[in-house]
C-alpha cells in the first residue's frame, strides 16, 4: 500500500507526494485585488505539498464576491500572481502548474507558468 509520502500520477498531474492542499481563500490581496508578498510567502511555506489548489481568483471585476480576494483582470494582478508562482516554482513545479488553473479560468489566455511569468514581465 502506498504511503502518504509516495509520488502519484493523476493524468497530466505528477505530484511528488499525496499531501494535497485544498483551496482556501485568505483575503490577503490589496483593495485593488492584487496578490501580495504575504500570499507568496503563504504558498512558498506550503510548496512541499504534492498538489496545491489556489484560492478563489476573480477573472473579471464582475466576479468579485467580497473584499480582498485576488483578481486576474489587470496587469498589476498578473504581476502579483507572478510573485506567487516565482515563490513556488523553484520549490515544487507541480504546485506551480496547479496554480495556473486559476489563470485558466480566464478563458485559457494564460495556460502555463512560463506564460504567466512572461505576461507579468
Amino acid at each position: 500500500m502506498p504511503s502518504l509520502f509516495d509520488p502519484i500520477q493523476l493524468g497530466a498531474i505528477h505530484a511528488a507526494n499525496r499531501v494535497w492542499m485544498s483551496p482556501l481563500t485568505r483575503g490577503r490581496s490589496t483593495r485593488g485585488h492584487v496578490p501580495t508578498p504575504i500570499m507568496a510567502d503563504y504558498y512558498r511555506q506550503r510548496a512541499s505539498a504534492g498538489l496545491i489548489i489556489t484560492e478563489g481568483t476573480s477573472p473579471s471585476p464582475n466576479g468579485l464576491g467580497y473584499p480582498r480576494i485576488p483578481g486576474l483582470f489587470k496587469e498589476a494582478q498578473v504581476k502579483g500572481w507572478k510573485l506567487v508562482t516565482d515563490a513556488v516554482c523553484g520549490l515544487n513545479e507541480a504546485a506551480a502548474r496547479e496554480m495556473t488553473a486559476a489563470f485558466q479560468a480566464r478563458g485559457g489566455v494564460l495556460t502555463t507558468v512560463a506564460e504567466i511569468q512572461a505576461a507579468a514581465a
